[in-house]
């Protein structure tokens, strides 16, 4: 299901399908987060990071990378890869 494009085309009306965009886009959230909190631990993360905030916009990033994925090249997609990840870094 994960960036499927026939989801995007089904979940406005179809509820089960937006139920089950919202979990599965839910859980990488989670994950995004559980990374976040422990590389802010490290201290790879400024103090004040916001986790959750954090790992929706990487949530949100990835999947409009899979949208880009289709209409760009790689050299476009690396260096939006990297100003994502200096605006998550403790240096960003």
């Amino acid at each position: 299901m994960h960036g499927h494009p026939r989801w995007l085309e089904l979940v406005p009306g179809d509820p089960e399908a937006a139920a089950r965009l919202r979990a599965a886009l839910g859980s990488l959230e989670e994950a995004f987060s559980a990374l976040l909190l422990r590389a802010r631990t490290n201290g790879e993360l400024a103090p004040g990071t916001d986790a959750r905030s954090a790992a929706r916009f990487l949530v949100t990033f990835t999947q409009g990378l899979r949208v880009m994925e289709k209409a760009t090249d790689r050299a476009y997609l690396t260096a939006a890869v990297e100003q994502a990840l200096r605006a998550v870094s403790r240096e960003g």
